[in-house]
C-alpha cells in the first residue's frame, strides 16, 4: 500500500499490483483502498471497544433471542463460557422475568416505535448468585442482519447506596418529627407556665388592691372611734 496526495492535497492510499510481461515491461494495476482502510480501522476500533469494555455487551437474535456474541466482561461477570452462553438467551440470565414481560420490552424496538429502551432487572450468574443490572437495549443492523444489542451495567453498588440513602432519609424524617413533637411540647409547657405566671401576677395584684382597700377602710374607722 502506497500513500499519495491528490491535487487538492488529500492523503489517500493505493494498492499496486504489477505483472511482468517482458524483461523490461510491467503492467501495473492500481486500486484506491483509502475507504477500505478507513472501514478496517473503524472495525478494529469497534472490536477493541467490544473486547475491552468494562461493561457487559450482548448481541442476540431478534427471533430466537439466542446470544450471538458477548464480550469478555459478560463472561467474567456471569461465570459462563462462550460456548455455554451461545446456547442461552437473555431469559436464562433474567430468572425473575417471563418471556411475555421480555417481549413487551422488545416489541417497540422491532416495530421501530422506539430507538432504545432502558430497564432494570437482576442477572443471575452460573453459581446462582445475582447482581442488579441496568439494561440499555437497542435494535442494530438492517434486514437479515438485524440483532439486539444490550449493554449491561452492574448497578449493585448504586442500588446499595440508594437503599442506604432511603434509610437515612427515613431516619432523618423520624428524627425531625420527634424533635418537632418535643419542641411543640416544650412550647406548650412554656405557654402553660406563662399563663400560670400571668394568672399568679393578676391574683397578687388583686390581693394588693384588697390589702390597700382594707388599710384605707381601717384608717377611716379609727378617728370616729377616738
Amino acid at each position: 500500500v502506497i500513500p499519495y496526495l491528490t491535487k487538492s492535497g488529500e492523503k489517500r492510499y493505493w494498492n499496486i499490483n504489477a505483472v511482468k510481461i517482458s524483461s523490461n515491461q510491467y503492467i501495473g494495476f492500481v486500486n484506491d483502498v483509502t475507504d477500505e482502510r478507513a472501514i478496517r480501522a473503524r472495525l478494529t476500533r469497534l472490536s477493541q471497544i467490544f473486547e475491552h469494555s468494562l461493561n457487559e455487551i450482548y448481541l442476540f437474535d431478534t427471533q430466537t433471542y439466542r446470544f450471538m456474541e458477548v464480550n469478555p466482561a459478560s463472561l467474567k461477570n456471569t461465570g459462563y463460557s462462550l460456548t455455554e452462553i451461545r446456547n442461552m438467551t437473555p431469559l436464562d440470565l433474567k430468572l425473575n422475568m417471563t418471556a411475555e414481560e421480555f417481549e413487551k420490552i422488545t416489541v417497540p424496538l422491532i416495530n421501530r416505535e422506539k430507538q432504545g429502551v432502558v430497564f432494570e432487572t437482576q442477572h443471575f450468574r452460573k453459581d446462582g448468585s445475582y447482581y442488579e443490572a441496568e439494561i440499555h437495549l437497542q435494535l442494530v443492523g438492517q434486514g437479515h442482519d438485524e440483532q439486539f444489542s444490550a449493554v449491561v451495567l452492574d448497578i449493585t453498588e448504586r442500588k446499595r447506596v440508594e437503599k442506604e440513602l432511603r434509610k437515612m432519609k427515613i431516619s432523618l424524617e423520624l428524627q425531625v418529627e420527634e424533635k418537632t413533637r418535643e419542641l411543640h411540647n416544650y412550647i406548650a409547657e412554656l405557654e402553660q407556665f406563662r399563663e400560670a405566671t400571668i394568672e399568679r401576677e393578676l391574683r397578687m395584684e388583686q390581693l394588693r388592691q384588697e390589702i390597700e382597700s382594707l388599710k384605707k377602710h381601717d384608717t377611716n374607722i379609727n378617728p370616729d372611734e377616738q
